[in-house]
This record gives C-alpha cells, sequence and structure tokens, in this order.
C-alpha cells in the first residue's frame, strides 16, 4: 500500500514538472501528452490523485447519440467485430466514441471484462478529457489525430494500468465524428495496435463516405491500379457540375493538400488535370474496375473507378434499339428548356412540375442524340449548347450508350 502511494505521488510530480517544463535530464514526455497534462490541469482542474468515478449519460441520452451518427454505427460495428477476431485471447476492449467521447459501442475479450468494469470502459460512458483526463478516447478527440496513451501517459493516476491506441473517423468535409479505440492492460506501448486501429478507422471513414455521398458522383483513385478500393484510395465525392463536395484524408495527402477547406469547392478538372466529360465516361461503364485517368497533358497520373449519383438512375440505351430520326437538320430545334434565357423567365413550379419538365428535358435530349448518331458535337449545335453542357445533362438524367467509346462520341 505504501509503495502504491508512492508510486501514486511520483506520477502526480511527474505531470507537475511537465507541465511547468522542469523534467529532470533524461525524462522525456511525448509533447502530445504534456500539452493534454497541461490541459488537465488548467482548463479541467483537474487532481491527477483524486479518484474520479465515470460519468454516464441516461438511456436517452445515448440512444440518440446513437441514431445521429447514423450508418457510420453499423458500418463500425462491422469493423469492430473483425477486429475482435483478430485480438481474439489477448484482453483488449474495441471501443467507439461519438465526438463528445461517449462510448456508443464497446467488443471486447472476456478476458478483459474484470478490467473494463472497473475502469469504465462501457456503453454510455463519457472518457473526454474533461471527464477522465489523458487518455487514448479524450486525447485522440482533442489532437484530432491518431494516438497511444500508454501507462504513465495518462493523467489520473486510476488510469496508469491502461494502454490505449485511438484514432479518429472524419466525415467527407473533414468535420471530426468519432474515434475508434483499443485499450488493454499490456506493459508495452503496442505501435502495431496504433497501425491496426488506424486502418479500421480509415475503413469505416471511407465506408461511411461512401454511403453519405450517395447524391454525388464518386470518383475513387490512386497512382496504382492496384490500390483503389483499398483503405489507402483517394475518394473525391462531386456535384454534377464538377465542384468537389468532399474528401477522405487519403485524397487529401495523395493530393497534396492540407485540409478539407483547402480541396472542397475546388473544380475536380483543375485538381486532377482531366475533363468532365472524361469522369462521365468512366462513370457509364460497367463494374468498378479501375482504368487510366485522361490527363489534359502528359502521361496518365491516376487510376481510377467513378460512381454516377444513385439518385440518378442509368437509362441505358442498347445500341440495336436505337432508331435514328430522318428528320432535316432545322427540325429538332433547342426546346425552350434548353434556353437559357427562356429558363430565367420560367415560373416555378411544384414537384410534380418539376418531374415533368424533367422528363421532357430528358426525353428531348435522348431524341436528339439519337438523332444526331449519338455525336455530342452535333447535338451541341443542334441544341445550342456547349459539349460540356449535353455531358452534364446527360449524367443528370442519367442517359447513357453502351457503345460510347465509338466514333459517334466526339
Amino acid at each position: 500500500m505504501m509503495r502504491l502511494r508512492l508510486e501514486s505521488r511520483g506520477h502526480a510530480e511527474l505531470v507537475l514538472s511537465a507541465v511547468r517544463g522542469s523534467l529532470m535530464k533524461g525524462v522525456d514526455i511525448d509533447e502530445a501528452v504534456r500539452c493534454s497534462w497541461n490541459r488537465c490541469l488548467t482548463t479541467y482542474a483537474l487532481d491527477a490523485l483524486q479518484p474520479k468515478k465515470p460519468t454516464t449519460v441516461e438511456r436517452g441520452d445515448l440512444k440518440y447519440r446513437k441514431e445521429r451518427l447514423g450508418s457510420l454505427l453499423s458500418i463500425a460495428r462491422i469493423e469492430m467485430a473483425n477486429l475482435a477476431r483478430l485480438m481474439q485471447h489477448t484482453q483488449y476492449g474495441i471501443m467507439l466514441t461519438d465526438w463528445d467521447g461517449v462510448i456508443v459501442s464497446y467488443a471486447g475479450d472476456p478476458g478483459f471484462s474484470d478490467t473494463a468494469r472497473r475502469s469504465g470502459f462501457r456503453e454510455g460512458v463519457i472518457w473526454s478529457e474533461r471527464e477522465l483526463g489523458t487518455n487514448g478516447m479524450g486525447t485522440c478527440l482533442a489532437t484530432q489525430r491518431p494516438i497511444v496513451i500508454h501507462k504513465r501517459d495518462h493523467f489520473l493516476v486510476q488510469n496508469t494500468q491502461l494502454t490505449c491506441s485511438a484514432a479518429p473517423i472524419f466525415d467527407m468535409q473533414g468535420k471530426l465524428l468519432a474515434t475508434l479505440d483499443i485499450s488493454g492492460a499490456s506493459s508495452r506501448a503496442q505501435t502495431h495496435t496504433l497501425a491496426l486501429v488506424d486502418i479500421a478507422a480509415q475503413n469505416i471513414e471511407n465506408r461511411a463516405l461512401l454511403e453519405a455521398c450517395k447524391k454525388f458522383g464518386v470518383l475513387r483513385f490512386h497512382r496504382c491500379a492496384e490500390f483503389v478500393s483499398t483503405p489507402g484510395e483517394g475518394v473525391l465525392a462531386f456535384d454534377e457540375g464538377g465542384t468537389i463536395r468532399g474528401a477522405n484524408r487519403s485524397a487529401l495527402k495523395l493530393l497534396g493538400y492540407r485540409n478539407h477547406e483547402a480541396l472542397c469547392g475546388q473544380r475536380i478538372e483543375t485538381v486532377l488535370d482531366t475533363s468532365l466529360e472524361a469522369l462521365l465516361h468512366l462513370s457509364w461503364r460497367h463494374g468498378f474496375r479501375p482504368d487510366g485517368l485522361p490527363p489534359r497533358f502528359g502521361p496518365p497520373r491516376w487510376f481510377a473507378s467513378v460512381q454516377a449519383p444513385a439518385e440518378a438512375p442509368r437509362r441505358a440505351i442498347p445500341v440495336a434499339t436505337v432508331q435514328v430520326e430522318t428528320r432535316p437538320a432545322a427540325a429538332p430545334a433547342a426546346p425552350a428548356v434548353y434556353d437559357a434565357a427562356t429558363a430565367r423567365a420560367v415560373p416555378r413550379v411544384d414537384a410534380a412540375g418539376a418531374d415533368v419538365l424533367g422528363s421532357a428535358e430528358c426525353d428531348a435530349l435522348r431524341r436528339t442524340l439519337e438523332a444526331c448518331r449519338w455525336n455530342i458535337s452535333a447535338t451541341a449545335v443542334r441544341l445550342r449548347l456547349s459539349r460540356r453542357t449535353i455531358y452534364r445533362k446527360m449524367y443528370r438524367h442519367g442517359i447513357a450508350r453502351h457503345d460510347l467509346g465509338g466514333d459517334s462520341v466526339k
């Protein structure tokens, strides 16, 4: 008992020395840990020696927190189950928290259940720094980066027997949504465990991003074709005008952007040195085999696959059924819906009216494409629109032809 008290007092003195910058020579404390200790003392007014009972949210609050995570929670549970199988008999617990540090899901080895119960590793418990000092989940939320908090790195003496490895999970605009944590009572800092939890967090993040941006086009890319559809792939969500609306962290790294704010809002053609037409062509191909992304200048830099928005189902027209109209060139003049001046004069319509107009536009565009033998340039001239606008409208209405790579598409 006396030894335990001396060790506890020694830890508290270590924390104070690190914060004051008066550590003994040879004692090394990670800067992220030192900054966290400083927050615990000066911002949260915590006492390293004072035992602290974990705070638990009400059942209704926990239910609300789970619901607001949406599909991310179900995706994370699958990944956590995979991690649990990998870490069987290792006496570890696997936890998912929301952005407030509240545990919303737990999976653990039976041999770790006693430690988990004593430590407060269960759904509903708040593991923010404000509540429980420096810890894997709370400090990961504070720093927004993967981190290992090993034994004495914890602020509270009561947690210094634990080793925690945590990684953040972001949405497609870079907002922190959750943390994934693996905690145990290992005597060594488990760097391989941090790598494992970071990969799992990226898997969750990527799958949640793909689920969240179904209304956008999705570009999945990498410099190597073999890495497309792996955790290291870049993912960009873009609208029908080619503006980037979201990205994963791998996309930032591959493209050399520091954060989501710098990338989102950019034109995808500029960022990838390609054309929107090239991306639309890829979206019309069946399957997810990555292809070289045609650059504007020089050799291909990226391999990619493109998924069209789920809300704009394809209306693919088999080549054998295409009937070419024999009207004179002047006959299918541009419908009123395509004329910019007319479009601005059209009064606002309700949802049913919008559907009728959209259907009319789609039918008119498809008839003109067929009359021009699917020649994009000829269609653009006949409708008095740019080629890019034709491609955009085809993409919006899901109009595709099985042999888009043929000579007729120019």
